[in-house]
């Protein structure tokens, strides 16, 4: 159905698309409703697997995009566009928001790291 269509689009674009159609409407316009019903309908549709990225876990996939406390994943390889331009793997964030990662150096030796998620530069 077309409801569905919707919902699915809705779910599948950024975050700055959905805000853009919110934004054109004022609170108790008559197609509030309407955006409400697609907001709830995209919530409950499901993403197809093969839609899901491998690396990062998301059904857009964050690459470019910096890595947060909202998208961190155990297991994803993280890439630094500073001076390094080495792969990290993240393993794990504690509850005090510190984040472990192995590196790899360029000379083929395995290292692990933690630093708090404020300091983090990955």
């Amino acid at each position: 159905s077309l409801f569905n269509i919707c919902c699915v689009f809705l779910r599948k674009s950024d975050q700055e698309t959905i805000w853009d159609i919110f934004e054109n409407k004022d609170v108790g316009e008559e197609n509030s409703f309407t955006l409400h019903r697609l907001m709830a309908g995209a919530k409950r549709s499901r993403p197809n697997p093969s839609d899901i990225c491998k690396n990062c876990q998301h059904e857009h996939c964050l690459d470019g995009k910096g890595l947060t406390k909202c998208n961190f994943v155990t297991g994803a390889s993280v890439s630094y566009e500073g001076a390094d331009k080495l792969t990290r793997k993240t393993l794990k964030m504690d509850k005090d928001d510190v984040v472990e990662y192995t590196i790899v150096w360029a000379d083929g030796s395995v290292g692990n790291s933690r630093v708090k998620f404020s300091d983090l530069t990955l």
